[in-house]
């Protein structure tokens, strides 16, 4: 496996363990943040700027040059199923864990970011493809 190869595995898997980490975590103290920024909740903005990478690293992680363009299209519709999976799967365990509570409008945050990945990485395909 090429050196590029096993750096995206190696920060995909790290990616997917911080996102469990932040989506599931018990977390006794937060440090003073401010409550909004630009007038956005930090706790929307927080849930769109986790699921924002999780199409176009998994892109990265998994396409290759001999790809055709279908297979390249399912890897794209499977990477963003699989993140809006994660974000709904997410919301509706937090709602059973007593430390966290799940909420729609979080859902709607994680779908937002895993929208503006999923066009990223339709962008990056693109740019590549025309090299």
């Amino acid at each position: 496996m090429k050196k590029g190869r096993v750096i995206a595995w190696v920060v995909w898997a790290l990616y997917i363990c911080a996102v469990l980490v932040l989506l599931f975590g018990k977390f006794s103290s937060s440090p003073d943040i401010p409550k909004d920024v630009l007038g956005i909740s930090m706790d929307k903005l927080v849930h769109f700027l986790i699921f924002s990478p999780s199409v176009v690293l998994t892109y990265l992680t998994f396409y290759r040059r001999d790809m055709s363009e279908k297979k390249v299209a399912w890897l794209l519709v499977f990477a963003f199923s699989a993140a809006m999976a994660v974000a709904a799967g997410s919301e509706i365990a937090q709602y059973f864990l007593p430390w966290r509570q799940g909420e729609p409008l979080d859902l709607a945050a994680d779908s937002v970011g895993a929208v503006l990945s999923t066009l990223v990485a339709v962008l990056v395909h693109n740019k590549t493809r025309s090299r």
